[in-house]
């Protein structure tokens, strides 16, 4: 098992190098060129997610970043110490009803994170947020 764990400004520019280090992880773990672009995507999405709506583009904020690879499964756990939100809250089906060019921007990330994922589990509690995230070959 391959694990390491560190802390990230919060900032739009950190997000591409979190996702680097989360795709070789999901590659060394022995997942599909397919896989780890959905790693890679979920990740994106997450940490976009938590620089918006965790920190409202807070400059002093951090993210705490824990990445896993065994044999065959990718583990990823984002915690981040800002707002807190509700799961149930969010509307998670698809939007096939809508045409894509009356859709906006945003609010298809967590839909996309459990549509690529193969378990998504998000807990607050008051030593921070953690999403964790779970992609097996």
């Amino acid at each position: 098992m391959q694990s390491e764990t560190f802390r990230v400004p919060a900032h739009i520019d950190t997000v591409r190098k979190v996702t680097r280090i989360a795709a070789e992880y999901a590659a060394s773990a022995g997942l599909s060129e397919d896989a780890v672009f959905e790693c890679r995507l979920a990740v994106d999405e997450a940490c976009m997610n938590i620089i918006e709506h965790a920190y409202d583009f807070d400059e002093s904020a951090v993210i705490e970043v824990h990445l896993e690879a065994h044999h065959g499964e990718w583990h990823m756990h984002l915690t981040d110490f800002g707002e807190a939100y509700d799961p149930d809250t969010v509307d998670m089906r698809p939007l096939r009803s809508r045409d894509i060019n009356q859709l906006q921007p945003g609010g298809l990330g967590l839909y996309l994170m459990h549509r690529v994922m193969d378990e998504v589990h998000y807990t607050a509690s008051p030593h921070g947020n953690r999403l964790v995230m779970v992609k097996r070959r």
